[in-house]
């Protein structure tokens, strides 16, 4: 929030340029509007910059485990395909492709999740 210049009874959204009532109801109610959300969202994901390492370590570390557990959670007990490929390139490299296809039931959509996997060796 910044001050509304001219007018010392309100307040303006850093985010949105609007003027609200500085008051916890109308933060809420405007907090949870559509064009503030998606302007907080696009403003936040211009401004991070990371490094490689970083953002690997984040990948593997945060992102993927909970995507993980979110995968899991939506199979559940229900039914899905595993598709395996292995192919070798042209550069002969060894590519392992795994595939998971299976049905949402709550956002009622038909999931394709592909993971290719280079150099892997069977130890």
């Amino acid at each position: 929030l910044k001050p509304c210049i001219g007018d010392n009874t309100k307040a303006r959204c850093g985010f949105c340029n609007i003027d609200i009532l500085p008051h916890r109801k109308s933060l809420k109610t405007h907090s949870c509007t559509k064009k503030h959300i998606q302007n907080v969202k696009s403003h936040v994901l211009t401004n991070i910059k990371i490094h490689r390492t970083k953002c690997i370590g984040l990948i593997v570390n945060v992102i993927s485990p909970c995507l993980f557990k979110e995968m899991l959670d939506d199979l559940g007990e229900s039914y899905y395909s595993l598709i395996i490929d292995e192919s070798t390139e042209i550069d002969n490299t060894k590519v392992l492709c795994t595939m998971i296809r299976f049905f949402n039931l709550t956002l009622k959509i038909l999931f394709k999740i592909i993971y290719r996997v280079h150099n892997c060796i069977s130890d």
